[in-house]
């Protein structure tokens, strides 16, 4: 059951992660001077850019230039590779060290 609510949590993360203004989010990227352009084409958040974007190309259609493109995408297809319903990663506990042999 434990785990149940902690997917349901990661869950409402990544919902909010994607509601997150598409403004902000190209701020982080270095990239703030494009947020008019894609307020200009309803691009609000970052659901909407994935909605939008496709593949590199998609980006010129935003008014992205292709240096910036380039520094775009991996970070969007970062986003659409997160899976909110996978399991969480736990790090590998370690193995027991093996008891001596009594001689």
């Amino acid at each position: 059951m434990r785990g149940q609510g902690l997917l349901s949590h990661q869950k409402s993360l990544h919902a909010e992660y994607l509601a997150m203004p598409v403004a902000d989010w190209l701020a982080a990227h270095d990239v703030a001077s494009l947020a008019p352009k894609f307020d200009e084409e309803g691009v609000e958040t970052l659901e909407d850019l994935l909605a939008v974007v496709q593949a590199e190309g998609d980006l010129k259609f935003l008014g992205v230039d292709a240096a910036q493109a380039a520094q775009l995408w991996p970070a969007i297809q970062a986003v659409k590779e997160q899976d909110p319903s996978a399991p969480p990663q736990l790090s590998p506990q370690p193995e027991p060290e093996p008891e001596p042999e009594e001689g």
